[in-house]
Formats: C-alpha cells, structure tokens, sequence
C-alpha cells in the first residue's frame, strides 16, 4: 500500500513537473504549410488575441502583404482582395515577457513610427533573422515548430523593386487550431 501510494505521489509530481502542450494552428498557405505554437503561459493576452482572429475566420483568405527577406514576413491585415479586415479593439502589449524576436518566432505588429506598442489587432509577423532589437516593443507569443521550408521559401519571394510588396503575394488560405499532438503528414496532407 505504501508504494502505492508513493508511486501516485511521484507520478503526480512527475505530471506536475512536464510542460503544458501549448495551442497549436496551422496557417495554410498557397506556398505550404506554417504550424505555430503559442505561448499561452507568457504572452496570454497575445495568444487569445491572435486566436480570437483565427476562431472568427478572419484569417481566411488573407494576403501576405510584407516580405523584408532575413528580418520579417507579416500578415494578418488585408483579404485576398485587397481590403482591409474587420479588427477588433487593440490589445495591452506583453512585450519584455522572456520571448524574443529570433528566427522562426511570430509576433504581433504594431502602428506608428516609433511603434504604438498599445496598438496590436490583427497584423503579425514571423522572425526571419535575428531581430532582439525589436524586444523592447514587439510582443512575442509563439514560435514556428513545422513548415520551415515554406516561411523560408515566403522570405526569398521576389518583391517589386524598393518594395517590401511581394511580385506573387503569399495567400493565407485557412487558420485553424490543430490537436498539440497531431502527427506532421497529417498536417501536410491537411494543407
């Protein structure tokens, strides 16, 4: 009875003890697959924010509108026909919350120059270089964990010239929550 017990109390530690499985959503693009997973713990109100859009079908259907190859590639603001999307109110910045703006992570954009850091809605980006000056203002809140390829091959889009406008802009087909563990063909065959 003692092991038992012992054992019910290691494992309950030991569960305790393993990390959260994040939320998880694939962004289907006509150029493959992104999948991301945020960070509900650090960067909540980012997370629920960004989720919000994607529950609402607001990304659907959505342009790729800015390549700046090796530092960003951002979405999240304009259909497919050029139009702006319906945003909702702007969200409390959690910038300076331990993540930062390194290769592969996705943050929320922001207005103004210098940047309006309480003016996140809809627009993200992803990280394509190594961008930690951006993390005094920029709120991370999660990080590519499939379709390398596909965010590398959107970084070396051809752009019009003096343009940050890619040629054949990347189109955003769906976004939508996928299982934490959903194997990766099944993701490839999903998009």
């Amino acid at each position: 009875m003692y092991l038992r017990c012992l054992l019910a109390v290691s494992l309950l530690c030991l569960a305790a003890a393993l990390p959260a499985q994040n939320t998880r959503v694939l962004l289907d693009t006509d150029r493959g697959p992104l999948l991301v997973e945020l960070d509900t713990v650090r960067a909540p109100i980012t997370s629920a924010n960004f989720l919000r859009y994607v529950d609402e079908g607001t990304y659907n259907n959505t342009l790729i509108h800015r390549v700046v190859s090796n530092f960003v590639v951002q979405g999240g603001g304009f259909k497919a026909d050029g139009s702006p999307v319906t945003r909702f109110s702007a969200i409390a910045s959690e910038r300076n919350n331990g993540l930062l703006n390194t290769p592969g992570t996705i943050a929320m954009a922001l207005s103004g120059n210098p940047p309006n850091t309480a003016s996140a809605t809809s627009d993200f980006f992803f990280n394509t270089g190594n961008n930690t000056n951006l993390n005094g203002n920029f709120t991370v809140f999660g990080k590519l964990v499939f379709g390398s390829k596909t965010l590398a091959g959107i970084n070396t889009t051809p752009l019009f010239a003096n343009s940050e406008q890619p040629v054949r802009i990347p189109l955003l087909k769906r976004a939508v929550r996928v299982a934490a563990d959903a194997p990766k063909d099944a993701i490839e065959a999903a998009a």
